[in-house]
C-alpha cells in the first residue's frame, strides 16, 4: 500500500480518540504514514501532531449535510480527494456530502464507515454510539495487525509539579452539571494543588458571573477561555488529574494517561470515553443527588 488517505467528517474531540485504533492499525499493517484530511473544527492537527503515523494533515471546511445540493462544494471536495492519488481511502463516517464525492474519487480502493448501499445507512451500525461505529468500523476492515490502542503521545514539554484540570461545559450544554457545584469542588480542593485550571468555550463567556470573585483573584486559579486550543492542549496534557462534564476534552484526558472523572446526564449522553480505558470514575447525574456526586468527588480526590 502506497498512498492512504483517512477522511474525518467527525466534529467532535472524543471522535478523534476513537479513530486512533484505525490509524495505529493502518499504520502497523502496511507501514506507511497516513495522510489525513479532516474537517476544520475537530482540531486535528493539534490533537494527532506527535503521533508517528501522521505523514500530513489538512483541515478542510465540512458545514452542510445534503447528498444533492451545493454541486460545487462537492467538486471542491472530490478534488481535494482526488489530489491526494490514495490507494487506500477511509472516510471514518457516512455524511451527505461526500457520499458523491467518495463514490467518484480514484482512489482504487475505498470504504466509507456506516455506508450500506450507495447512500443508505449500514442496519449493523446506525443505532450504535458514535465510539462503536467507528470502533466496529476498524474491526471489520479485518487488517493484518489490529490495535485497540487509543493512547496519544505527549509532547515533551515540562509539566506542572501538581495540576488539576475542570472542564464545567460539554459540547451541546445538555450535559452541564451545574457550575456552583464545581465551585464547590475548586474551594476544596484549590490549595491542594499548584495551579488549578478552569475549562469552558468562549462562546459560554456568562460562565464567569457564576464564578464568585474568590476564585477569580486566586493566585494559582487560571481560566482558560481565551486560550487558543493548541495551549488548552498542552494545559491538559501538563495536569495530573482531569475532572468535568462528559465531553471531548475527557476523552482527551483519558488518552494521555491522566487520571479523569466524568460527570455525565444519561437522558442526553452516554459515556462514550469508557471504550477508552484507564484511571476514571463515572458519576451519573440523572440517577445520583448532587450532593453525592459532590462527596463521591472529592473523596476519589481523597479530600473528602
Amino acid at each position: 500500500m502506497k498512498k492512504i488517505l483517512v477522511l474525518i467528517p467527525h466534529r467532535g474531540l472524543g471522535d478523534l480518540v476513537y479513530i486512533l485504533p484505525l490509524l495505529k492499525s493502518l499504520y502497523q499493517t502496511y507501514t506507511v504514514k497516513i495522510d489525513i484530511l479532516s474537517n476544520l473544527s475537530n482540531k486535528a492537527k493539534y490533537v494527532y501532531e506527535n503521533e508517528d503515523f501522521v505523514k500530513s494533515i489538512q483541515e478542510f471546511e465540512l458545514d452542510h449535510k445534503n447528498l444533492i445540493f451545493n454541486i460545487k462544494k462537492k467538486l471542491e471536495y472530490l478534488s481535494k480527494i482526488n489530489s491526494y492519488k490514495a490507494n487506500l481511502l477511509i472516510v471514518t463516517g457516512r455524511h451527505s456530502s461526500l457520499i458523491i464525492p467518495y463514490h467518484l474519487s480514484n482512489a482504487q480502493n475505498k470504504k466509507m464507515f456506516d455506508l450500506f448501499f450507495f447512500n443508505s445507512r449500514d442496519p449493523k451500525t446506525k443505532n450504535l454510539l458514535s465510539c462503536k461505529k467507528i470502533y466496529n468500523n476498524t474491526k471489520n476492515l479485518n487488517l493484518k495487525s489490529f490495535t485497540k490502542n487509543f493512547k496519544l503521545k505527549l509532547s515533551k514539554r515540562n509539566f506542572l509539579e501538581k495540576s488539576i484540570f475542570f472542564n464545567i461545559d460539554s459540547h451541546h450544554g445538555q450535559n452541564n452539571w451545574p457550575i456552583k457545584n464545581f465551585i464547590y469542588i475548586i474551594n476544596k480542593v484549590k490549595y491542594n494543588f499548584d495551579r488549578v485550571f478552569i475549562n469552558f468555550s468562549p462562546n459560554n463567556i456568562s460562565f464567569i458571573k457564576e464564578i464568585p470573585e474568590n476564585i477569580l483573584s486566586s493566585s494559582n486559579i487560571t481560566l482558560t477561555y481565551q486560550f487558543n486550543f493548541n495551549k488548552i492542549l498542552q494545559i491538559l496534557q501538563s495536569c495530573q488529574i482531569v475532572v468535568g462534564n462528559e465531553s471531548g476534552l475527557i476523552c482527551l484526558g483519558l488518552s494521555y494517561g491522566k487520571k479523569v472523572i466524568s460527570i455525565y446526564d444519561e437522558k442526553y449522553t452516554q459515556p462514550e470515553s469508557s471504550i477508552i480505558n484507564g484511571d476514571v470514575k463515572y458519576f451519573n447525574s440523572t440517577i445520583t443527588k448532587e450532593e453525592d456526586i459532590i462527596e463521591g468527588i472529592l473523596d476519589t480526590l481523597n479530600l473528602k
